[in-house]
């Protein structure tokens, strides 16, 4: 019975990742000259649909005219600063940041259109 309910838990945490990782893309498709920083569900989500990069230059060249890079090499302060302008984007888009602040983390990564 805990097994299912942590498989479930899981399977729950992958899906909302997911649906947030496709947010995050529209976001950027307006936004293609931000600094924009995910949180780490949504970076999570990101580097899964690397893993498959046949899809993942299709989806994002189709969405966002290029495909993603991924740069952790950016220093904090700027990290912290991208983050909670981020979080004012994601809120005036979808409506409220409390789901996307939830998740912040140390580790985040700059989003960038190649």
């Amino acid at each position: 019975m805990a097994t299912e309910a942590v498989q479930s838990r899981r399977a729950g945490f992958a899906a909302q990742a997911t649906v947030r990782l496709h947010k995050f893309y529209l976001l950027l498709s307006q936004h293609k000259d931000a600094f924009v920083v995910p949180t780490l569900d949504i970076d999570l989500a990101w580097h899964t649909h690397q893993l498959h990069p046949t899809r993942y230059c299709a989806y994002t060249t189709k969405i966002l005219g290029g495909v993603l890079n991924h740069d952790d090499t950016i220093a904090k302060p700027k990290l912290g600063n991208g983050f909670e302008k981020t979080a004012l984007m994601w809120a005036k888009q979808f409506g409220g940041t409390c789901s996307f602040s939830f998740f912040r983390c140390a580790f985040h990564s700059l989003f960038k259109i190649i």
